[in-house]
């Protein structure tokens, strides 16, 4: 009778399993050899200015200088030349021992984005050059210490908040947020079925109100306001929610609302004698221009006049007798919305005269 022999595979073979073992281990030290060494990732930290320079100069508590996870302090004379990220910013003096003096200075058309807060102590000081100091999305804060801190364009156009510490002081003594050039505050506008997401502008201390002053231009649009006093002029917003304790501003659904009211110098007017129509817009700010109208027909002297300080002028001669009525079509400029005045009649009639009572 044949017996079976029975054949080993190649790894049941001792000597096989061993040289294979070997090879796997060897390739793997290859791979280790080869790899690029890792860095170690350096852990945000606070990093304070040690010395007066620029930004990337060796002037920094932090080796290697801020990064962008770094929570900044300046207590010197520091100059930005670069765009750069951080999260968060205090410029600190030393009003006791007078020891230090914190200032940053904006070199060009650069952007700071900040990812936490801003301060600014009494004496600290912001040269905002023509730069932009934009708040990345989350909560945030500014606090300005009873000062006016300057900034060129001032932006938080992202979801969070954005919050400001009240000043102890109501008017230009106060101190708050100056914005030289342009100030924006966005929310989320409506995409598809989502609704739109406000952004909230609202005071550290409620029922205390902060202060905004900007000279240039506004973007302002969804966004929950709360507390804020325009210190100078008027902030015209749009899509906004006035949310109580606030001045200087204006809310509007849409478009900021306006109105035309029409009135002319003589609503019984002589033919060929000029009359002057004017047509009153409001809000004072509103900017644009008017169109004034006879029966729904342009009047080629009164097209596209320009609204200043709340009002459009025309003067005109009218030589037909008979009664027309005049309307004026305000076209606005944003963030304001166009209206229509009120009709009037004007009525257009010969001259009249009286010779004198003779003397008997």
């Amino acid at each position: 009778m044949k017996t079976s022999k029975n054949f080993k595979t190649p790894f049941q073979h001792t000597l096989f399993r061993t040289l294979s073992v070997g090879v796997v281990l060897l390739l793997l030290v290859g791979v280790v050899l080869s790899a690029p060494p890792t860095q170690p990732v350096r852990a945000a930290v606070v990093c304070t200015s040690t010395a007066n320079g620029d930004w990337d100069g060796a002037i920094w508590s932090c080796a290697g200088g801020p990064t962008a996870d770094d929570n900044i302090v300046i207590r010197h004379d520091v100059t930005l030349n670069a765009d750069k990220s951080i999260a968060s910013l205090s410029i600190e003096t030393d009003q006791a021992a007078g020891t230090y003096f914190g200032s940053l200075q904006f070199l060009g058309v650069h952007t700071l984005t900040l990812s936490g807060n801003l301060n600014v102590d009494f004496a600290g000081f912001i040269d905002p050059g023509e730069s932009t100091v934009a708040f990345a999305a989350g909560d945030q804060t500014i606090t300005t210490n009873g000062q006016w801190v300057d900034f060129y364009n001032l932006t938080k156009a992202s979801s969070g908040s954005l919050n400001f510490a009240p000043s102890a002081v109501a008017g230009q003594d106060g101190g708050g947020v100056h914005v030289l050039e342009k100030l924006t505050l966005k929310g989320a506008s409506p995409v598809g079925s989502s609704p739109a997401a406000y952004l909230p502008v609202r005071s550290t201390t409620p029922g205390s109100a902060f202060q905004v002053w900007y000279e240039g231009s506004a973007d302002i649009d969804f966004v929950d306001v709360k507390d804020a006093v325009n210190a100078v002029g008027t902030i015209t917003a749009t899509n906004t929610v006035d949310d109580g304790n606030n001045s200087g501003w204006i809310f509007g659904t849409g478009n900021a609302a306006t109105k035309v009211a029409l009135a002319s110098s003589a609503k019984q007017g002589i033919i060929n004698k000029a009359v002057t129509l004017t047509a009153i817009v409001t809000p004072l700010q509103a900017s644009g221009k008017v169109t004034f109208f006879a029966n729904g027909v342009d009047i080629s002297a009164c097209e596209s006049i320009p609204v200043v300080e709340g009002k459009a002028t025309c003067t005109v001669a009218f030589s037909a007798l008979g009664s027309q009525i005049i309307t004026s079509q305000y076209t606005a400029e944003e963030p304001f919305a166009s209206a229509t005045s009120n009709p009037i009649n004007q009525v257009t009639v010969f001259a009249m005269y009286f010779l004198p009572a003779l003397e008997r």
